[in-house]
Formats: C-alpha cells, structure tokens, sequence
C-alpha cells in the first residue's frame, strides 16, 4: 500500500528586508503545517535576491543569510514536528 505524503510549496514575493522574508515565510510554513502538511518547500528567493558577484562582502553576506535560514527552519521542524 502507498503512502501519502501532504506536500506544501511555497510561491510568494519578497523584499531586500530579510527579516520581513523570514517571518513572510514563517507564517506560510506555520499555515501549511496546520493544513497538515509533512514536507514543505520555501521559494527559492525567501533569501533575499540572488547575487552573482564573488566579492568577499557579499560571500559573508550570504554565509550569514543561510545560518539564519538554516536556524529558522530547524525552529519550524522542531516545534510543528515536519
């Protein structure tokens, strides 16, 4: 017998204002985990715009990006247990 797995993808607009993306993709991981979702995909952009230059800056930048991403979706895992 197959298993079914409720699946969530995120599709939304984003600013330059991480934190605003963060908690914009808070509340949509919140919704689908309460709409019972097990898996639930970010858009790609939640980041913050994508940068092609390999100036250190923007190398840190990211870095700190990803950490921050990383943590939040740790959070998420943890407390609505996905």
């Amino acid at each position: 017998m197959a298993k079914t797995i409720k699946v969530a993808a995120i599709q939304t607009s984003y600013g330059e204002d991480m934190n605003a993306n963060i908690a914009k993709t808070e509340r949509f991981v919140r919704e689908a985990a309460g709409r019972g979702a097990q898996v639930i995909l970010p858009s790609e952009l939640f980041q913050g715009p994508i940068c092609t230059t390999q100036e250190r800056e923007v190398v840190l930048t990211q870095h700190t990006k990803r950490r921050r991403i990383r943590a939040l979706l740790r959070y998420c895992h943890k407390e609505l247990v996905l």
